[in-house]
């Protein structure tokens, strides 16, 4: 009889204390909210738990350190100086260097992007549009504005500045204009600062090597009547604007039906870039051969 107490006891001993042990090694849960006010610090949670902490959280320690904080309503970090350096702010604005972004990426400082990036690009429905990026050889790099997809080195762009302060336009420039019909297309006057207007001829056109630069309504005094245009042409050697240069004014008579023919040649100016200058005013020709 005693020894059947004694196992009784023995197994109530066993299964207390099985129940114990469970309790001690079943996994901890972590809190789900702060403790009460003048308890210590909710411990940060490592579990999958989501906690919320109040205060800073020190990341690296020691004098190098940045701060994990709320800066109002946005997510902020912060150097050991308390400098506010990478912001996130709830409606998605990323700043760097700065507190309040303005736009979706607001930096305060250079941006630099590697060499052999894509660079910056614009896209539009997903799909990539213009790029700004380096293009050339490694000798002559520029920067470049492409419009087509290039993930390479390109060697051009639509639109390309060189280091020199050079500018290089692939399409037609409008200068006042929306829809230019030229390379150059101004509406308005040109006004340049220097000593004489050169034409760099590299183009073959009328009369031979000649290029039409230009036509010029003719003075009211200019007779007979048939005679109200002149035509300037200047031709040069494809070297420079500093070549020998001629300049060759003719006529053209409109007939009934508003066609024209040329007349002949009534004036011709002939100069070096360098040494001469341009002739005062326009010829007074006699038109009435």
């Amino acid at each position: 009889m005693s020894k059947k107490i004694i196992f009784l006891k023995f197994l109530t001993i066993a299964f207390f204390g099985a129940l114990l042990v469970s309790f001690l090694v079943y996994a901890w849960n972590p809190p789900t909210s702060p403790p009460p006010s003048g308890n210590i610090p909710t411990p940060i949670n490592t579990g999958n738990t989501s906690q919320s902490k109040e205060g800073d959280l020190d990341i690296g320690g020691g004098s190098q350190k940045y701060w994990i904080t709320k800066l109002g309503d946005s997510f902020a970090l912060k150097n050991n100086s308390g400098q506010v350096k990478f912001i996130l702010g709830q409606n998605g604005n990323v700043g760097i260097g700065t507190e309040e972004p303005k736009d979706k990426l607001d930096v305060a400082g250079n941006i630099l992007i590697s060499p052999n990036y894509k660079g910056l690009y614009w896209a539009q429905g997903g799909v990539p549009k213009f790029w700004l990026r380096t293009c050339g050889a490694s000798d002559r790099v520029s920067l470049c504005l492409r419009n087509v997809v290039d993930y390479t080195y390109p060697n051009d762009g639509i639109l390309s500045i060189t280091p020199d302060g050079g500018l290089w336009v692939r399409g037609k420039v409008g200068i006042g204009v929306t829809n230019p019909q030229a390379k150059l297309d101004v509406n308005g006057n040109i006004n340049f600062d220097g000593q004489k207007l050169c034409y760099c001829i590299w183009k073959a056109g009328y009369l031979g090597n000649d290029w039409v630069s230009a036509t010029i309504l003719a003075p009211a005094t200019w007779t007979p009547d048939d005679c109200d245009e002149v035509c300037k042409f200047a031709s040069a050697y494809p070297r420079g604007c500093d070549d020998m240069l001629t300049e060759t004014y003719c006529l053209w008579d409109h007939n009934v039906t508003g066609g024209k023919k040329f007349s002949g040649v009534v004036y011709k100016h002939r100069y070096s870039g360098k040494e001469e200058t341009w002739p005062d005013g326009y010829p007074n020709p006699n038109c009435g051969w």
